[in-house]
């Protein structure tokens, strides 16, 4: 006969464990999972796994966040000139990234705030970007990228492992400084890309005027970890006060009294590390964060997932970020709150500003208005990823305006190259030469973090393609030497050596090509061609 189960008993949803009952969401397992996800990938996170953030490295993005921090600036000179806080011309304004990952965005960053400063003519201090990280993969990899190392040479760049959950003191790599509260001498400018929506938040719920704690218990799968962890929710009355701290209760007060029913991350860790960034900046900062959040009430409506939470990879996941939120925080650190007075589908960019200048930042809250509200980095991203199934349809004109509208994007410019290669044979002369120029222009906004991707070698073929040997011979050696030596690169960098007059080195690489592919025909008539030209027989690569 059956057992039966008793009055009030009820059948186990998961025939596994789970490894965390009724947490605070902050304390989770969840966030030790990430982080251990992030330092074992390093780089390999997005170069690999595709972890999203290309709207946060390109060009656009770069350019608004540049023109916003170099309008903080002028802000503070204005004040300094009035008798404010003062600059310091003999220190650095530093600029800090806080989970950089790739270093695309910071690469692009700083190049551009560096143009702004010289064109400006403006007596302002030198500049350094400093790129950190908790993983010290990235940090390695940052070091060790070629690219990046005349802005290490020139004193622009540095690197720091830091941890912002726990660190309060930043220790420079390649200079050695140690900054630290009371050691800055000028503003600080902090960045956070992508970075809020990964660190501990709590969860609260709000119910017809109660605040209840979220709790978490997590079940994980064992066969796909914690990206397939079964995650249940309980709420229960939360206490009151709840943190012991003025500022973090106010807020939730706030949100009690003033939402409906709804769930909300309350971003305990982004809160600590204003804290401790305004310490180590003296009360002159500007904060720029861009994440995928919200900064109005409405948003709330079009949650689909409780918290916003969303997996990426094995390990790795994100969270909503609550603009509103760390907003308000900062006013009532006597701050200044910017944010997007439309809702954003992808980014929200928030500033917070702190410090004293004429006209309440005046200069500041004009250019984040233009750069980044009226048509910011969201809305480029919105238009760029409509561009896929348009390409086609695109003009030779249009597609060189779309480039110049995106700061000469990588990623866009790829997405129109077939288009562009299937034109080639009809081009103009002008027309090539506006594509070479292109290609150019893009090529120098482009820093590689993997030999996985070769923009070099697709570059180089189109501009063979458009009769610029040259040009395409420095791609394709570039191609060579630091994404990989294959047939193909091999042999297209002999064919273009080969046609601008270099005969013995382009037989040297259509050796390697044939020696890469025995079967790459191609490789082979080469060098018949070029024996021939010569006046002797043909080596094999075997004979060399």
């Amino acid at each position: 006969m059956d057992s039966v189960a008793g009055p009030g008993l009820a059948t186990a949803a998961s025939k596994h464990a789970p490894v965390e009952r009724r947490r605070r969401l902050s304390e989770s397992v969840l966030w030790t999972g990430m982080r251990d996800f992030y330092c074992r990938e390093g780089v390999l996170a997005w170069s690999e796994h595709a972890i999203p953030h290309h709207i946060t490295s390109c060009p656009f993005t770069a350019d608004a966040y540049a023109r916003t921090a170099f309008a903080y600036l002028r802000d503070c000179l204005a004040a300094a000139r009035e008798g404010g806080p003062g600059l310091d011309p003999a220190r650095p304004v530093h600029t800090i990234e806080l989970g950089a990952g790739p270093g695309r965005f910071g690469y692009l960053f700083l190049r551009r705030l560096l143009e702004l400063r010289r064109d400006s003519g403006l007596d302002l201090p030198p500049v350094r970007h400093v790129l950190t990280d908790m993983a010290e993969r990235n940090v390695e990899a940052w070091l060790a990228n070629p690219w990046l190392r005349p802005l290490f040479d020139d004193g622009v760049l540095d690197v720091a492992r830091f941890d912002l959950q726990s660190d309060r003191e930043i220790e420079l790599r390649c200079s050695g400084e140690r900054l630290a509260p009371g050691s800055l001498a000028n503003p600080l400018v902090a960045i956070a890309n992508y970075v809020f929506d990964s660190v501990p938040q709590d969860a609260f719920l709000v119910e017809r005027g109660e605040l209840y704690e979220t709790l978490v218990t997590t079940t994980p799968d064992r066969g796909a970890g914690l990206l397939g962890a079964r995650i249940d929710y309980h709420h229960q009355p939360a206490r009151s006060p709840y943190y012991g701290e003025p500022h973090r209760d106010a807020i939730l007060e706030l949100y009690r009294r003033r939402l409906p029913r709804v769930t909300f991350g309350f971003p305990v860790a982004a809160l600590a590390c204003i804290d401790g960034l305004l310490d180590l900046s003296g009360g002159r900062a500007l904060f720029l964060s861009g994440d995928k959040g919200m900064s109005r009430d409405d948003a709330f409506l079009t949650e689909t997932a409780p918290l916003g939470l969303a997996a990426h990879a094995p390990g790795c996941f994100s969270v909503s970020v609550d603009y509103q939120i760390l907003g308000e925080y900062c006013r009532r650190l006597g701050g200044l709150a910017l944010h997007p007075s439309h809702s954003h589908e992808s980014l929200t960019v928030s500033a917070f500003l702190f410090g004293d200048a004429p006209g309440r930042f005046s200069a500041t809250r004009g250019v984040y208005a233009e750069a980044i509200d009226h048509f910011g980095p969201d809305d480029f991203f919105v238009v760029a990823s409509g561009l896929d199934a348009q390409a086609e349809s695109f003009s030779n004109g249009q597609i060189l305006a779309m480039l110049r509208f995106s700061k000469w994007d990588h990623q866009l410019f790829l997405r129109f190259l077939p288009a562009l290669k299937a034109r080639a044979a009809g081009l103009s002369p002008d027309e090539r030469s506006r594509l070479r120029d292109a290609v150019h222009a893009v090529w120098d906004g482009f820093l590689p973090i993997s030999a996985a991707e070769d923009p070099a070698f697709q570059f180089g073929t189109f501009l063979m393609e458009l009769g610029f040997d040259r040009d395409a011979a420095v791609f394709l050696r570039c191609s060579a030497e630091h994404f990989g030596l294959e047939a193909g690169n091999a042999y297209n960098l002999a064919l273009c050596l080969w046609r601008i007059g270099e005969a013995e080195e382009a037989r040297e690489w259509a050796e390697r090509a044939a020696g890469l592919d025995p079967q790459l025909d191609e490789a082979k008539a080469l060098l018949i061609e070029i024996a021939s030209a010569a006046g002797r027989r043909p080596v094999s690569p075997g004979q060399r």
